[in-house]
């Protein structure tokens, strides 16, 4: 009876410690199994949080990236070949920023009997560097000058016909055309174009505007409209009030219709503005609000008011 109640009692000892999970051999496998866990755990909190600071370290690598200049993210592509009819020697700098020089170009438009007839001067900007990206907008710039020389030299072939039974030396014609750089960031470049024309002897020409921007992203031009996030009432209401207070400021040095004038105009449509470092500027020509002398009537807003970030 002792030897089959000693079975028994360390068979229903051995029962219980089993099931308790307190045996010595059970319980060091037990331990052993939930620090090997607690590690890989740790690990692999270890592990993401490393991978979490490598995503963030190269966020911010691309972030730093996209505040680079053209020229050092675009200087490994191969620039455009420049293609042009224009002699382009003696560069001046830009005085406005140091990333633009210019060359100043006079061409002769002669009668069939080798006479002067017309005067023809070029201002002609060209972007500094070999990127592609300033090679495609040198390109663009150059080809705008070509189209503008063989409108003036259409121009002239015009008038001398319609001059043809003059008696006596016809007048000289002028044309000279410049450009003034508005806006120059990391994103775009604003070029201001003006065209003066005096024909015939006059006593003055009439000077016009052409506003161009380029995205120094991809070298191609830019609708500087797109770039607004106002509406055309929003925008229009914004200028009219501008120029109402230029009005009122002084009013003996506009026209009595200028106010009118103002009220109606089409600001967004127009296309009669241009872009400059700190705000949008739009302007009248010559005679529509005031004397000759006056030259372009212009009124600023500022791009916070215009809710735009060109930045």
């Amino acid at each position: 009876m002792k030897t089959k109640e000693l079975f028994m009692i360390l068979t229903i000892s051995c029962f219980l410690l089993t099931s308790c999970g307190m045996s010595p051999v059970s319980g060091e496998i037990s331990d052993a199994a939930t620090t090997e866990e607690t590690v890989e755990i740790a690990e692999d909190e270890h592990v993401s949080s490393q991978e979490q600071q490598s995503d963030e370290l190269a966020k911010e690598n691309v972030e730093d990236t996209t505040e680079e200049t053209v020229e050092e993210t675009m200087e490994d592509e191969e620039p455009v070949i420049i293609s042009t009819e224009f002699d382009l020697q003696n560069p001046v700098d830009d005085e406005s920023t140091e990333q633009v020089v210019y060359y100043e170009i006079e061409q002769e438009i002669k009668t069939e009997e080798n006479d002067t007839y017309s005067v023809c001067t070029f201002k002609i900007p060209q972007l500094k560097g070999d990127s592609r990206i300033f090679s495609l907008i040198n390109q663009d710039i150059l080809d705008h000058y070509e189209k503008i020389r063989k409108r003036d030299e259409e121009n002239y072939l015009l008038y001398a016909e319609s001059m043809s039974e003059y008696d006596g030396d016809l007048p000289m014609e002028y044309y000279d055309y410049s450009y003034q750089v508005t806006l120059f960031s990391k994103k775009y470049l604003g070029l201001l174009y003006t065209d003066y024309i005096c024909q015939g002897g006059a006593v003055h020409g009439m000077p016009e505007r052409d506003f161009v921007m380029y995205s120094l992203k991809t070298g191609e031009r830019v609708n500087a409209v797109d770039l607004i996030s106002l509406s055309k009432d929003e925008f229009d209401t914004l200028f009219r009030e501008a120029f109402k207070e230029l009005i009122t400021a002084n009013p003996d040095e506009y026209w009595e219709s200028a106010m009118e004038t103002v009220e109606n105009y089409d600001y967004y449509d127009s296309g009669a503005f241009y872009l400059t470092q700190d705000g949008i500027i739009c302007y009248f020509l010559p005679y529509e609000l005031s004397y000759y002398g006056m030259g372009f009537v212009e009124a600023a807003v500022p791009y916070e008011d215009l809710e735009m970030d060109l930045d």
